[in-house]
């Protein structure tokens, strides 16, 4: 992420946190506009995957019906990596390509 930007990337970050519906909208727009698969990997290792750990219950309707059409979402949701559970929603969100792991960043052998 350029530096430049830095802010912006901290202000998407704090709305993955605190304020989900308006996240959920402003990621949307931050992955129509990513021009390349490196950007939307990014979005999804980070403020994608934040949302989704911290309010993925709430917007997995929405996020199913959105990943069907939208290649750009699946393709960062490639990259959301969230932990093992065992539940009804995580087994909703590896469907969607998302991966699951143990305690650290590195997927389970």
């Amino acid at each position: 992420m350029v530096q430049r930007h830095w802010w912006a990337w901290e202000t998407l970050a704090e709305l993955c946190s605190s304020q989900p519906e308006e996240a959920w909208l402003a990621l949307l727009q931050v992955i129509e506009l990513a021009e390349n698969a490196e950007r939307l990997e990014e979005i999804g290792a980070g403020p994608l995957e934040d949302l989704l750990r911290n309010h993925g219950e709430r917007l997995i309707d929405r996020l199913e019906s959105e990943a069907g059409g939208n290649d750009k979402l699946r393709t960062a949701l490639a990259s959301v990596w969230l932990p093992q559970s065992g539940t009804d929603l995580m087994g909703r969100l590896t469907a969607l390509g998302c991966k699951l792991v143990g305690s650290s960043r590195e997927p389970d052998a």
